[in-house]
């Protein structure tokens, strides 16, 4: 009986902000559990980035499987060109009003606490999904019709709540801004 080999790499997305650059596709080793993912250092390393932010473009839910996919992006982009191909995607995907300056990054996990067994693990995500006509940003879409809101990065998430005082009621707080 042949055993299913464990995959030991995923994929991941770089965006160029660059239009004359393709968007390329990336492989990092598979994690095991949150603690011990490296994607965002990873991300900084080759780009040279001083920090890296991230936001939610959907959300692991069960109506999804439990699969959501993120978007990195450096925490002093502001400066840089606007990128279009990502604002596209996000346009798509339901947040009109996105503002995405510079390279932004794309990866895809899963995460279900009460699963029981893996909770958290990073999935594969391609340049070829990375379209208007995917069925992940179809989905995004749906779940945002009517929304007048986009999607909050990680820092701006944690400066609003540094503010405003409030417990988290039990819940881990989320990894700092790296």
């Amino acid at each position: 009986v042949k055993m299913a080999m464990e995959k030991t790499v995923f994929k991941w997305v770089h965006i160029p902000v660059d239009l004359a650059i393709p968007i390329q596709e990336n492989e990092s080793p598979v994690n095991t559990c949150l603690e011990d993912d490296t994607l965002r250092d990873e991300i900084r390393e080759l780009l040279g980035w001083p920090g890296v932010d991230s936001t939610a473009l959907t959300l692991p839910v069960e109506r999804h499987g439990f699969i959501a996919v993120s978007l990195y992006s450096d925490v002093n982009a502001a400066q840089q060109s606007v990128n279009t191909r990502a604002v596209s995607l996000c346009s798509a995907a339901g947040f009109a009003r996105m503002d995405l300056h510079g390279d932004v990054c794309l990866s895809r996990y899963y995460d279900d606490d009460a699963a029981g067994g893996v909770a958290w693990l990073r999935k594969d995500l391609t340049a070829a999904e990375c379209t208007e006509k995917s069925d992940w940003i179809r989905a995004s879409a749906k779940d945002n019709a009517g929304r007048k809101t986009t999607p909050q990065s990680l820092s701006s998430l944690l400066s609003s709540s540094m503010g405003g005082g409030g417990g988290g009621g039990g819940a881990r707080a989320p990894p700092a801004v790296m």
